[in-house]
């Protein structure tokens, strides 16, 4: 599972400007190009045969068996070095947490500490706090460095073996905090939730708006005005308890199922909203209640859902007019949801789950981009912020009590139908008149094809019945001419 840690200090940000992207130094010091420093040298304590720690840093590749002090290496430099123990104090840091990698070359586990320090970028001008290992060159045991008592912060982080079994992720600033991801074995949760607020450090889940709640824990709201430290301060006695955590408005404390009970009591001092009836009840699923007259009281509320024999924690109580609505939380559903009590009816209605609508969203820390859960959310995109969209009103009345409207679209619905029929039936027709226009088509072709058959056959049947004669041409008559026409004088 994802933890969140965050850290209550805000003016640790200004030390962590090395998380800017650009050229920095390297890990290592070579005799042309420096590398990283140390930050502070209280960080790592010098074993006593040095009178002063030692500020610079020498290149790793000028490490020989009088060599003394402190130098960075990669871990392929320092497989190169590996055989030279030193006659003094001589302390070599490598990136990361490689007990096991250096325990292999054949160093004892009294030379190597696995721990955090604070480097310096001389590039980039600024600190940033890196995981390493330490590993002890000298021969004597005397003269080996080592690292200052843990402080109760750490030591709520190693008790319950953090560091050994989660995956960590880079540190990132958000709202004013240094927060970081933790990856963790589910059997860890508990373990890590019950040092939640310390030192207003918060250990929360990474979760979403629509995330089922947590198994075997529940959430309670703590009616004060402390701070983190000081809620965790007070509630750690409390058997069964997960810590605390906080919002920007409010502050939680998470319990195991089984110590609600006790939970509720110390937090719940003489509250009107639980009995001996409810007290231990899980918040899983939510209802309203219609049907209470305006002005009831949070005791009356609960006796009457006792009555009833229904296990229910009373959140508040809306006045409407004449009638109440009453916001419930309850473990289980209800035997019934419609009751007749002396003063009338009670319904209950279930609440129905919002609906978030948002895209894809990244699991790339610090946070979703624009494209992710919502286009106004914090990332390294820039997304346009929208509107919500309008929450329906929690003061309608439920559906069964409301009056059904008639649906004006009913009588549309029923034409168009008919309609509908009548063309599928003019359709048919017209498909039924076209096959019997071809039908008749055909049987025209054919008719006229046997009458033109007929005429030739009988116009055959003529010709040869003919006798056969010369043929007599007639002369035409010779042109009349004008006699005046005949005898013109010249």
């Amino acid at each position: 599972m994802f933890l969140r840690w965050f850290l209550g200090c805000a003016f640790f940000l200004s030390s962590f400007a090395c998380l800017a992207m650009g050229p920095r130094a390297r890990w290592e010091t070579s005799p042309d190009v420096p590398g990283l420093r140390l930050a502070y040298s209280a960080e790592i304590c010098r074993p006593l045969s040095l009178e002063h720690f030692p500020e610079d840093v020498f290149p790793v590749l000028q490490m020989h068996p009088s060599a003394s002090g402190v130098t960075f290496a990669t871990f392929a430099s320092f497989e190169r070095i590996a055989n030279i123990r030193t006659n003094g104090a001589c302390l070599v840091i490598l990136s990361g947490y490689v007990k096991p990698k250096v325990e292999r070359l054949g160093f004892e586990s009294e030379r190597i500490i696995s721990t955090t320090i604070t480097v310096k970028d001389i590039i980039q001008n600024c600190e940033e706090m890196r995981a390493v290992t330490l590993v002890n060159m000298s021969m004597d045991s005397d003269e080996f460095f080592s690292i200052p008592d843990a402080a109760p912060d750490v030591e709520v982080i190693e008790h319950h073996s953090v560091l050994a079994n989660a995956v960590l992720y880079k540190i990132f600033e958000r709202e004013g905090y240094l927060c970081r991801r933790l990856q963790v074995p589910v059997a860890d949760r508990d373990a890590i939730y019950a040092q939640s607020g310390f030192k207003s450090v918060q250990f929360r889940a990474v979760r979403k708006p629509d995330d089922v709640p947590e198994a075997g824990l529940e959430v309670l709201k703590v009616p004060s005005r402390e701070t983190l430290a000081e809620a965790a301060a007070r509630l750690h006695a409390v058997r069964g308890g997960l810590g605390c955590f906080k919002s920007q408005n409010a502050l939680y404390f998470r319990v195991r199922d089984n110590f609600i009970k006790t939970a509720r009591e110390t937090i719940y001092i003489d509250d009107e909203r639980f009995s001996d009836f409810n007290i231990a009840a899980k918040s899983q699923l939510q209802y309203k209640i219609f049907g209470f007259p305006a002005g009831t009281s949070m005791k009356e509320l609960v006796k009457t859902l006792e009555a009833l024999n229904f296990v229910a924690i009373p959140s508040r109580i809306v006045n409407l007019k004449d009638l109440a609505i009453v916001f419930v939380s309850a473990p289980q559903p209800p035997d019934a949801f419609r009751y007749q009590t002396s003063v009338g009816m009670i319904q209950i209605v279930e609440l129905e789950k919002r609906v978030f609508n948002r895209k894809e969203n990244s699991m790339v820390a610090p946070a979703p981009s624009g494209q992710g859960r919502q286009s106004n959310a914090k990332g390294k995109g820039k997304g346009v912020a929208t509107p919500p969209p309008p929450a329906s009103s929690s003061l309608n009345l439920p559906r069964p009590v409301a009056p059904l409207l008639p649906n004006p679209y009913a009588g549309r619905v029923e034409a168009l139908e008919a309609q509908m029929e009548a063309m599928k039936g003019d359709v048919d027709t017209l498909k039924k008149d076209n096959l019997d226009t071809k039908q008749k088509l055909s049987e025209i072709s054919d008719n006229q094809n046997r009458g033109f058959r007929d005429l030739l056959e009988a116009i055959s049947e003529i010709r040869a019945s003919m006798p056969s004669s010369p043929s007599t041409f007639a002369h035409s008559p010779p042109s009349k001419v004008s006699p005046a026409t005949k005898h013109q004088k010249v």
